[in-house]
């Protein structure tokens, strides 16, 4: 599980980048790799115009995984109420297919990318690093727990 992170997503696709490919077999490694993005992370701007990286955790990282529907899968998080950001009440919509989030677990091949804007989107008291560093919330603990317990329950366990 990847909250915001801040490295290039090019890591994952072979042959696509300079940066080369470390994480291409990424399935040799784990049974499922999940990583959020917001809208609302602006950490590490300068990393896309001095070397070309597409941060997993932000915006362009989440469009470069729309080219590659082989490698990645995309959902969303949808919170009812949006001004208590604590909600437990956390639903999964697929932006592009008709998959459900559970489902996701059982197909390590693919990386989901996670838009987690509606959690993810102020500056933490006494933290800063903007929306990049908001991730400490009842949200996105229940958002952990999902990924542990569907992870879980694909394999069987």
């Amino acid at each position: 599980i990847g909250l915001q992170g801040a490295f290039s997503i090019n890591r994952f696709i072979l042959g696509e980048s300079k940066e080369g490919a470390p994480y291409s077999e990424f399935s040799r490694y784990a049974k499922k790799f999940v990583f959020t993005w917001s809208k609302y992370d602006f950490a590490n701007p300068m990393s896309r115009w001095i070397t070309g990286a597409k941060n997993v955790g932000g915006f362009y990282g989440y469009k470069r995984s729309l080219e590659f529907d082989k490698l990645f899968d995309q959902f969303t998080i949808k919170v009812d109420n949006k001004e208590l950001l604590c909600s437990y009440d956390v639903k999964y919509e697929n932006i592009l297919e008709n998959q459900k989030w559970s489902q996701s677990f059982s197909d390590p091949k693919k990386i989901s990318i996670v838009d987690a804007s509606d959690l993810i989107k102020n500056e933490p008291y006494d933290k800063g690093g903007n929306a990049h560093s908001d991730i400490y919330t009842p949200g996105i603990a229940r958002f952990i727990w999902d990924c542990i317990d569907n992870s879980k329950q694909s394999n069987g366990n």
